[in-house]
C-alpha cells in the first residue's frame, strides 16, 4: 500500500482504521470432514521491524443452515444467434441462460436441460461471465457437464451443470431482468435444429426446457424455456464459409481392428487385391466458428474400376465440436459414372459445424475425425508396386477448401499376414452352419446344401474353402457344384468375385467322380461397416452363402439309410472351422440303369477310304444305376474293317477290345453318373470282301448298343443305334434280273411280310394297301409325327424297287411327298437324299418312278407329307422290280422283325385330370422316330415333363391317389403316388383298380380323323371337366374355352 500518513485531523478511533475486505471460498476438503475447524492469518508490517498479525477461526458448517437466500433467485434466457430471429434446419441456436441471487445469499446451484422436442438436440452448456458479486467463481474454468443421449436418435436430448456452492458477496440490489449485472451468473446453451423440414417446418418452435436447481440439497427449483424458430431460409449462410487458411487437417491409415496403431503385422504402407484399408482424415476446426462442412473420399479418378468406397462417416469430435453428432449427417455413395457397378465417391454432409470454444486447454477439442473403408478390388489390373490413392475433400458451403490425399502401394497378396486381434469374435456366436445337419439323397439324386461361414468382424486374412467326399474304392457321393451366391455387407460380393478364386477339384481315384474341392478366395477384409452408424446390423452382414451340389453316386456298399459324413471347412483369420454333415441313403431297389449313347461321322476328317466315328458314351439324366462291367457293341458290315479306338476324354480309358465276326466289343467297366465321355472309332473298307451288285457304300450303316450290370440286375441293354457313313467297296458281279411286279397285288408277298406304322384305321389296315383293294389309311396327326407313317415290306431276297404304282383317293388328304427307307435287317433304316417322290395330287392312279433304286430286303413307303394331314387317306401299292439274290428262307414268315404288340390300354393322345393335377401325354417326333411324352401341370402354366418312360396316361384311383399309366413302348404298366416317381405295376394289379368305384379313367383322344375334333369347343366326348381336347390341343373353359397345351411339339407348351 505504499507509505500511509495518519495526520490525525479529527479524534476519532474510526478514522484511524484501514478496513480491507477479503472474499474467500472454503474448498470442499476431505480434512475438514475430520477436523472441521481451520484458520485464516493476516498481518500488517508498519515499519522496517513492526508486524502486527490477526488470526480468524473458521469452523466449516456442513448443514443446510450454512445457506441462506435473502430473496428467491431469478432466471431467464436470452437468444444469442447472431441476431437471428429464426434459425435456419440443421444451423445451431445459442441462448444465454441468466441466473441472478440477491446479495449476501449462499447457494448450491446446479441447472438441467432437456428437451422431448424430436427436432432439437442439445450440444453443449457452459459458464461464460459472472458479476462482481461473486468474485470467488472462475469462469474461465472448466465445469463438468453431463450429457444424456437418446439411444435411438442418437442426439443429446438431456444436460446439466452444476455450479456448485455460490456466495453473492455483492451490494446491489437484485434487479429481475434479462440483462447482465453484478448479481448475474451467465451460461451459454448451445442446441441445434435438425436438417430435417419434415420434423421442423418453416416458422414452427421448438422449446428446450431450463430448470434452475438451489436451496439445500437443491432442494428448490425454477423453470423458464428458451425457444427456437425454424425457418427454411439459409440465404445468409453463405456467411459462414471457412477459408482455406482456418481449417487444417491430416490424412492416416488406422487399423481395420479398430485400434489406432497397427497389430503384429499389420503393414499401413501396402494394400493388396480384395483388402480394405481404414482410412481417417482429421480435422481442425476454428475455434468460435460456425460453418457448413462435408467432406468427400473418392478412388483414383484415373483408374476406374481399381477401388470402392464402403462407407464414410463420423468417428468422433472433440468437445468444442458437440453439435456434431452422427444423427445430423447424412452419407450419400454413388459411382463416378452413371451405371457404373463400383462406389467411387463417399460423401459425409456434416451440417453446421459449431465450434464453442470451451476447451481452451486441448487442441484435439476442436478436431473431427471422418472414417473410411476402402476396399482394392480383386479384378482391378494394377500390378504390384504401383501406387493407388484416396483423396478426402473438404467443402465449406459448396467450396472446396481442404484436399488431403493418401498413396498406398499394391502389395503381393501371396505374402499376405493375417490381422486380427487376439479376442477377436464373432458378433452371432455361429462362425459356419446350415439348413439342416441330417439328410436323406437317393441313389442318383442331387442334393444343394446352403453353408453359411462367417468371417470374423474388424479382421483382414486369406480365407481358403473346402469340401470333401467320402469315398470308397470309388466315390460315394460327389460334389457336382460349388457356388459362391451371396455375401453380407461386411464382405466382397463373393458372387462376382469366384470367377477369379483359385479351385483345385480332385478325385480320391482319378476318375470323372471329384471327391474334393478346394477353393482358395484370396484376402478377404471384414470392416464391420454395418457395426458403424447409419446401417440396418444384420447376423447376416458378416457372413458368406456357399452352395454346394452334390450327388449320391451308386457304390455297391451305399445300402438304404446307410450315414456317410460329408466335411466342409473354412480357414479364416485366426481360426480353421470345420462342419460335418451326416447324409443318409436312400436305395429302395428299383434303381434303374438308363444309358444315354449317340455317334456322329466325323466329317471334317473322314473320307471314303478312312472313317472315323465319334461316339459319346453318357448315363440318362433319368438313369438310377450306374453301369457295372459296361460294353459298347459295335456291329459293322462285312465290307467295314476295324483299325483302332480310343478314348478321347481325360481319366478314361477302354479296358479291352475284342472281335468276333462282324462285332466289335469295347469294355469300360463302370460307367459313374457323372461320367461323359467321347470314343474316337476308325474303319477303313474290307476289300477282300465283294458286294453284290447294286450295292455301294454310299449311307452305310454302323449299328452299336451299349450293355452293362447294375449292382442287382445283369446285362442291361441300351438302345440299338446306328450312324450312317459313306465308304469304299468292292463290287461283285452281281445276278441280273428282269423287272416286274412284285406281288402285291398278287399275294405273292404274303401279309406276313407286311407291316404298318401303329393305329392305322380301323377297317383299312394293312391287307388294303395292296394294289386293288380299298386302301390302307395311316393315323392322323397334324404335327412332325406325321412324317413316320410307313407301309413296309420284307422281301426275303435282296430287291431292287424301281417303280411304284399307287392308288389314292383323291377326295380325302392326299399324298404331295412320299419318301423311300432301306434295311437289310429290319432294324436299322437307311434314308437315301435325293430318292423322294412327288406324286400327281389329281390322279387317283399313277406309276411313280424311283430315282435311285436301292437293292435291299426291306422297303418302307413313307406318307411324309399330306394336302391336309387332319384327314384320312387311303392309300393302295404295287411295287415293280426284281429280286437279286436267291437267299430268301424258305418260310419267309419266321424271319420278319415282327413289332411288339402293345397294350390295349395304350393311346397316343390322352389326358387326365385328378381335381389336382393336370396329366397329358402325345407322339412326338424324336431322333430315333416317333416317341411318347407326357407332361404334368397343377396350374395351366408351369408343365413338368415326366419320367420318359411313362407314355400314356390310363386313369386315377382317387381312394389311393394312384395315376396309372401304360409304358412309352406300350408293353407295360406303370404307376406313381406322387407324380415323380414312376413304378412298373404288374397287370392283375391295374385291372383290379380299374373296376374299383374310385377309379377314373383318362380321356383318350383319337387319332383317326374324328370330325369331333376339328372344332373349336370340345365335344362331350372329349371333355374331363374344365379340359377339353380339340385338334389344336388341351383346352380348359374358364368362361371361354382357352388353348393351355398345343399338340404336335416336343418341348410343350404355349
Amino acid at each position: 500500500m505504499d507509505s500511509l500518513c495518519n495526520y490525525e485531523t479529527v479524534n476519532d478511533v474510526a478514522e484511524d482504521a484501514i478496513v480491507l475486505a477479503i472474499n474467500f471460498i472454503l474448498l470442499n476438503d476431505s480434512q475438514l470432514y475430520s477436523t472441521p475447524q481451520t484458520a485464516i492469518s493476516g498481518g500488517i508490517m508498519f515499519s522496517q521491524s513492526n508486524l502486527w498479525v490477526v488470526q480468524l477461526a473458521v469452523t466449516a458448517n456442513f448443514s443446510s443452515s450454512a445457506y441462506t437466500l435473502s430473496a428467491t433467485p431469478y432466471i431467464t434466457t436470452v437468444a444469442n444467434t447472431y441476431n437471428l430471429n429464426s434459425i435456419p434446419l440443421g444451423f445451431p441456436a445459442k441462448f444465454y441462460i441468466r441466473v441472478k441471487l440477491a446479495p449476501n445469499s449462499t447457494s448450491p446451484l446446479a441447472l438441467n436441460i432437456s428437451t422431448s422436442d424430436d427436432a432439437l438436440s442439445i450440444c453443449d452448456i457452459r459458464l461464460v461471465r459472472v458479476g462482481d458479486g461473486y468474485p470467488c467463481i472462475d469462469s474461465s474454468a472448466k465445469v463438468k457437464r453431463i450429457f444424456g443421449t437418446d439411444q435411438i436418435l442418437g442426439v443429446n436430448k438431456q444436460a446439466s451443470i452444476d455450479i456448485g456452492i455460490v456466495d453473492n458477496v455483492g451490494v446491489d440490489t437484485l434487479v429481475q431482468s434479462s440483462s447482465f449485472d453484478s448479481n448475474t451468473i451467465e451460461l451459454e446453451l448451445v442446441t441445434k435444429l435438425t436438417p430435417d423440414a419434415t420434423k421442423a417446418p418453416n416458422n414452427s418452435n421448438h422449446t428446450v426446457n431450463v430448470l434452475l436447481k438451489y436451496g439445500p440439497n437443491y432442494g428448490s427449483s425454477l423453470n423458464t424455456t428458451a425457444t427456437v424458430t425454424a425457418t427454411t431460409n439459409t440465404t445468409f449462410t453463405s456467411a459462414y464459409t471457412l477459408s482455406s487458411t482456418s481449417l487444417t487437417g491430416n490424412i492416416s491409415v488406422l487399423s481395420i481392428t479398430g485400434s489406432e496403431d497397427p497389430v503384429a503385422d499389420e503393414n499401413f504402407t501396402y494394400i493388396v487385391k480384395s483388402e480394405t484399408k481404414r482410412v481417417v482424415l482429421s480435422i481442425d476446426t476454428g475455434v468460435n466458428s460456425t460453418s457448413q462442412l462435408s467432406v468427400t473420399v473418392s478412388t483414383p479418378l484415373n483408374l476406374p474400376n481399381v477401388m470402392e468406397i464402403l462407407y464414410i462417416g463420423l468417428l468422433d469430435k472433440g468437445d468444442n465440436v458437440l453439435c456434431v453428432t452422427q444423427a445430423h449427417t447424412t452419407t450419400t455413395y454413388q459411382p463416378r459414372n452413371v451405371g457404373g457397378l463400383y462406389t467411387d465417391i463417399g460423401e459425409i454432409k456434416l451440417g453446421y459445424v459449431c465450434n464453442t470454444g470451451t476447451n481452451t486447454v486441448n487442441s484435439s477439442a476442436n478436431r473431427i475425425r471422418i472414417e473410411s473403408l476402402v476396399r482394392l478390388l480383386d479384378s482391378a489390373t494394377v500390378a504390384v508396386g504401383s501406387n493407388v490413392s484416396v483423396t478426402f475433400t473438404v467443402n465449406s458451403n459448396n467450396q472446396s477448401i481442404l484436399v488431403q490425399t493418401l498413396s498406398l502401394t499394391v502389395g503381393d497378396a501371396s505374402n499376405y499376414a493375417t490381422v486380427y486381434l487376439s479376442n477377436a469374435t464373432i458378433k452371432n456366436g455361429t462362425y459356419l452352419n446350415t439348413t439342416e445337419n441330417t439328410i436323406t439323397v437317393p441313389i442318383a439324386g442331387f442334393r444343394t446344401l446352403p453353408l453359411v461361414f462367417t468371417v470374423i468382424p474388424f479382421t483382414s486374412s486369406k480365407v481358403t474353402f473346402d469340401a470333401v467326399m467320402p469315398y470308397n474304392t470309388s466315390a460315394i457321393m460327389t460334389i457336382m457344384d460349388v457356388k459362391f451366391v451371396s455375401s453380407g455387407k461386411n464382405l466382397p460380393n463373393m458372387a462376382l468375385a469366384q470367377n477369379s478364386f483359385q479351385v483345385t477339384k480332385s478325385s480320391a481315384y482319378n476318375s470323372s467322380q471329384i471327391t474334393k474341392y478346394e477353393a482358395e478366395l484370396g484376402v478377404i477384409s471384414n470392416g464391420g461397416q454395418s457395426y458403424r452408424y447409419g446401417f440396418n446390423q444384420s447376423s447376416d452382414d458378416d457372413t458368406f452363402t456357399v452352395e454346394v451340389t452334390l450327388q449320391m453316386a451308386d457304390h455297391p456298399t451305399a445300402t438304404n439309410t446307410k450315414p456317410y459324413i460329408a466335411s466342409f471347412g473354412i480357414h479364416v483369420a485366426n481360426v480353421v472351422l470345420i462342419l460335418d454333415v451326416t447324409i443318409l441313403v436312400q436305395r429302395n431297389g428299383t434303381e434303374n440303369l438308363i444309358f444315354n449313347v449317340s455317334s456322329l461321322l466325323n466329317t471334317t476328317t473322314s473320307t471314303s477310304t478312312n472313317v472315323e466315328i465319334e461316339t459319346t458314351i453318357a448315363l440318362s439324366n433319368s438313369s438310377r444305376a450306374e453301369a457295372q462291367n459296361a460294353v459298347l457293341n459295335i456291329f459293322l458290315p462285312p465290307y467295314v474293317s476295324f483299325v483302332d479306338a480310343f478314348v478321347q476324354t481325360e481319366k478314361r480309358n477302354i479296358l479291352a477290345i475284342s472281335k468276333n465276326n462282324g462285332t466289335l466289343a469295347l469294355q469300360f467297366g463302370t460307367i459313374f453318373f457323372t461320367d461323359a465321355f467321347c470314343v474316337k472309332i476308325k474303319l477303313e473298307p474290307n476289300n477282300t470282301y465283294r458286294v453284290p451288285l447294286g450295292i455301294s457304300g454310299l449311307n452305310t450303316v454302323m449299328s452299336y448298343q451299349l450293355v452293362g450290370d447294375t449292382n442287382t440286375i445283369k446285362d442291361v441293354s441300351g438302345s440299338l443305334d446306328y450312324v450312317n457313313f459313306t465308304i469304299d467297296t468292292t463290287p461283285d458281279a452281281g445276278i441280273a434280273c428282269n423287272t416286274g411286279p412284285l406281288g402285291l397285288q398278287s399275294g405273292q408277298i404274303k401279309t406276313c411280310q407286311l407291316t404298318t406304322s401303329d393305329d392305322s384305321i380301323v377297317g383299312h389296315e394293312v391287307n388294303q394297301g395292296r394294289y386293288g383293294n380299298a386302301g390302307w389309311s395311316p393315323f392322323v396327326h397334324a404335327g412332325q409325327v406325321s412324317q413316320e407313317r410307313y407301309f413296309q415290306v420284307y422281301f426275303g431276297n435282296k430287291t431292287v424297287v424301281t417303280k411304284i404304282l399307287l392308288q389314292q383317293n383323291i377326295t380325302g388328304a392326299k399324298l404331295k411327298t412320299l419318301k423311300l427307307k432301306y434295311s437289310d435287317d429290319g432294324l436299322a433304316w437307311i434314308y437315301y437324299n435325293n430318292n423322294d417322290i412327288n406324286p400327281n395330287l389329281f390322279n387317283s392312279t399313277q406309276e411313280l418312278l424311283v430315282p435311285s433304286p436301292q437293292v435291299h430286303r426291306y422297303i418302307r413307303l413313307i406318307i411324309y407329307d399330306l394336302v391336309n394331314n387332319t384327314e384320312m387317306g387311303f392309300f393302295s401299292f404295287e411295287l415293280i422290280g426284281c429280286s437279286i439274290s436267291t437267299d430268301k428262307p424258305a418260310d419267309v414268315c419266321s424271319e420278319v422283325i415282327v413289332p411288339a404288340i402293345k397294350l390295349p390300354d395304350f393311346s397316343r393322345r390322352s389326358f387326365l385330370w385328378t381335381s389336382a393335377v393336370l396329366y397329358v401325354c402325345d407322339s412326338v417326333q424324336g431322333k430315333k422316330g416317333v416317341e411318347q411324352k407326357c407332361f404334368s401341370s397343377i396350374d395351366d402354366v408351369t408343365w413338368m415333363e415326366l419320367d420318359p418312360r411313362v407314355g400314356s396316361i390310363l386313369g386315377y384311383d382317387s381312394a389311393e391317389t394312384r395315376v396309372f399309366a401304360v409304358s412309352s413302348n406300350g408293353l407295360h404298366y406303370m404307376s406313381t403316388l406322387n407324380g415323380i416317381d414312376w413304378f412298373t405295376s404288374v397287370p392283375s394289379d391295374v385291372n383290379k383298380a380299374k373296376v374299383l368305384p374310385t377309379f377314373k379313367s383318362a380321356t383318350k383322344v383319337s387319332v383317326d380323323g374324328n370330325s369331333a375334333l376339328n372344332v373349336d369347343i370340345p365335344d362331350t366326348q372329349f371333355i374331363d371337366s374344365p379340359y377339353g381336347a380339340t385338334n389344336d390341343g388341351i383346352k380348359k373353359q374358364s368362361g371361354t374355352w382357352k388353348l393351355i397345351f398345343s399338340w404336335n411339339t416336343a418341348y410343350c407348351c404355349p
